[in-house]
């Protein structure tokens, strides 16, 4: 089966950074960008056995660059620091890797958000597959549950032009006509912050993420290629 590293970013997160690593079972790497963090997110990722990376530019899409860069497995897990992952969060994940075809260079999964009803997650997280999807015309990646091979990292080459992309969208549109992200029915539990924060400047840097890509792979190219295969 193939080898898996798990890679959380994480700025100021300690608490949430314990709880995720305490559930987290299995990897062959687990890898803490550490963002510039000023509490002890470093060292609450060191007492877990976790490999810490330190990146000094804040923003997720370069903490994932570090994270990804810094892997040897054959498949790079991404999650969250306030995810809550299942006790066979990872076997499953090994599991579905070793049964893709060669297609499936990505996979992409759900999450439930905590203390709170069923609806609300459904919305916000089918709000965005079926919104990006549109853009992409396959599944996207979400951030706080997904998954890739090291080798299409690789050789992808993806750049993130700035901290406002929203590195799930931007590493989607870097998938090829031919490549496929692959739905992996691991759910996850998350923290609801994300229903609490700022959803206008979420919305907003999608867009941006959106139009950045589409200045190279305008809809009206970048669809048929994928639709009518």
């Amino acid at each position: 089966m193939p080898s898996v590293a798990v890679i959380l970013p994480c700025h100021n997160d300690a608490a949430l950074l314990r709880r995720a690593l305490h559930h987290l079972h299995g990897a062959d790497e687990l890898i803490v960008v550490d963002n510039a963090s000023t509490d002890a997110s470093a060292e609450v990722a060191r007492a877990y056995g976790a490999r810490v990376i330190y990146e000094p530019q804040v923003g997720i899409p370069y903490a994932v660059r570090a994270g990804f860069d810094a892997a040897r497995a054959d498949i790079l897990v991404r999650i969250d620091a306030d995810v809550l992952p299942g006790e066979d969060f990872i076997q499953r994940i090994r599991e579905a890797w070793d049964q893709a075809d060669e297609h499936t260079v990505a996979m992409t999964g759900w999450a439930w958000f905590e203390h709170r009803p069923r609806w609300q997650s459904i919305a916000y997280l089918g709000a965005y597959y079926l919104s990006v999807g549109s853009a992409l015309g396959h599944w996207p990646l979400f951030g706080s549950n997904c998954s890739l091979r090291r080798s299409w990292w690789l050789e992808a080459g993806v750049q993130f032009p700035d901290a406002e992309v929203h590195e799930d969208m931007h590493m989607s549109f870097a998938l090829g006509p031919r490549q496929r992200v692959g739905l992996l029915p691991n759910p996850v539990f998350m923290h609801p912050r994300a229903l609490e924060g700022d959803l206008g400047t979420r919305f907003r840097r999608g867009w941006h993420t959106i139009a950045v890509n589409w200045r190279t792979q305008p809809p009206w190219r970048r669809l048929p290629e994928r639709l009518l295969q």
